[in-house]
C-alpha cells in the first residue's frame, strides 16, 4: 500500500501540480522531510527549479529577499518560521544530518543524496564541537554511484558515512589508504548499495580510488584497543596502550548507544542485548575502534 501511495503522490507532484510544490507553508517542512527520508533528490530538485507560480524562484524574480506568507506575496514578505525547505539542502544533498540519539551533532550521519543532474555540493554546518564540512562530486558526470565525499569530522565528535559502493567487496579508500585500514575507522557494512564507516575526528576523502596528494588520517595503528567477553557474553573487558578520555558504545549503524567510564575495566553489557557493537576509545593520539559480538 505505502509503495502505492507513493507513486501516486509523485505522479501529482509532476502532473497534477506540473512538478510545482502543492502544499502550503506549514506542509512545506513536512513535504522536505519526507523526501529525505525517501531518498527523493531529483523529485525536489526538480520541484525547486520552477520558475513560475507556486514556487520560491518565483518569489526571488519578484523582488523577495526572505520567505514570503503565502505563494502570491499576500500578507508577510517576511516569513521564515516554520518553512523547512532549508533542511534538504543540508540533511538531504549534503547528506549532512544529527543523529537523534547523539544531541549536538556529538555523533552525525553523512549520506549525500545526489539528483542525476547535480555534479557536486558543499556545505558546512557549525556544531558545538567546531565546523563540520561535506563536499562531494560526481567522478563521472552522469553517474552518481561514483563519488568522491570529502569530509572533516571535528575534534570530539564521531560520524557515520555512507560510501556508495557497487558491493560490499568494493574497496574503498580514505585517501591514499584503504579505509577500513584507517586508524579509528570502522567498516560498518553494506546497505542498499553503500559501505557503511563510522569515523573518528579529522579530514577524511572516500572514493574508490586513491586520491593522492591529500592529508588524511595514517593506516599506521598508533595504539591498540583489546576487548574479551566473558563465556555468557554478560561483561566486556576492554584494554588500551594509550589513556583513553572517552570510551563509547555504537550500535553496528554507528550510532552511539552510551558512554561508558573509562576507570572501570569491565563493562555491563546486559542492558544492550545480542548482537554486534562498536567500542570506541578516545586517546590523545586518535580515536580507536573495536567491533563486539555478543552471542
Amino acid at each position: 500500500i505505502r509503495d502505492r501511495l507513493v507513486r501516486q503522490f509523485i505522479s501529482n507532484c509532476n502532473v497534477k501540480y506540473k512538478k510545482h510544490i502543492g502544499t502550503g507553508l506549514f506542509g512545506v517542512p513536512i513535504f522536505t522531510q519526507w523526501t529525505i527520508s525517501d531518498n527523493q533528490p531529483d523529485l525536489m530538485a526538480t520541484i525547486l527549479r520552477q520558475p513560475d507560480y507556486p514556487g520560491y524562484l518565483n518569489m526571488i524574480a519578484n523582488g523577495a529577499t526572505a520567505t514570503w506568507e503565502y505563494w502570491d506575496g499576500q500578507r508577510s514578505h517576511v516569513h521564515n518560521c516554520y518553512n523547512g525547505i532549508g533542511i534538504w539542502f543540508y540533511q538531504g544533498l549534503a547528506g549532512l544530518r544529527h543523529d537523534g540519539a547523539s544531541p549536538g551533532y556529538q555523533h552525525f550521519i553523512v549520506d549525500p543524496q545526489c539528483p542525476s543532474d547535480i555534479t557536486w555540493t558543499h556545505a558546512t554546518k557549525p556544531t558545538p564541537y567546531g565546523e563540520a564540512n561535506v563536499y562531494w562530486k560526481k567522478e563521472t558526470a552522469d553517474d552518481a554511484d561514483l563519488l568522491l565525499i570529502d569530509v572533516t569530522i571535528p575534534v570530539g565528535t564521531t560520524a557515520t558515512v555512507f560510501v556508495p559502493a557497487a558491493s560490499q567487496s568494493t574497496t574503498v579508500y580514505d585517501g591514499e589508504t584503504k579505509a577500513a585500514d584507517v586508524e579509528g575507522t570502522t567498516y560498518l557494512g553494506y546497505e542498499q548499495g553503500k559501505q557503511m564507516f563510522l569515523v573518528g575526528a579529522g579530514r577524511h576523502v572516500f572514493a574508490l580510488h586513491a586520491t593522492t596528494g591529500i592529508t588524511t588520517p595514517k593506516a599506521k595503528r598508533k595504539g591498540r584497543l583489546t576487548v574479551s567477553l566473558n563465556p555468557a557474553g554478560q561483561t566486556l573487558r576492554w584494554t588500551a596502550d594509550s589513556p583513553v578520555s572517552q570510551l563509547r558504545l555504537y550500535n553496528i549503524m554507528g550510532t552511539p548507544l552510551a558512554t561508558l567510564p573509562t576507570a572501570e575495566s569491565d563493562i555491563d553489557l546486559t542492558p544492550f542485548g545480542k548482537g554486534t557493537y562498536i567500542l570506541a576509545a578516545t586517546t590523545g593520539k586518535g580515536m580507536l575502534t573495536a567491533k563486539i559480538m555478543r552471542p
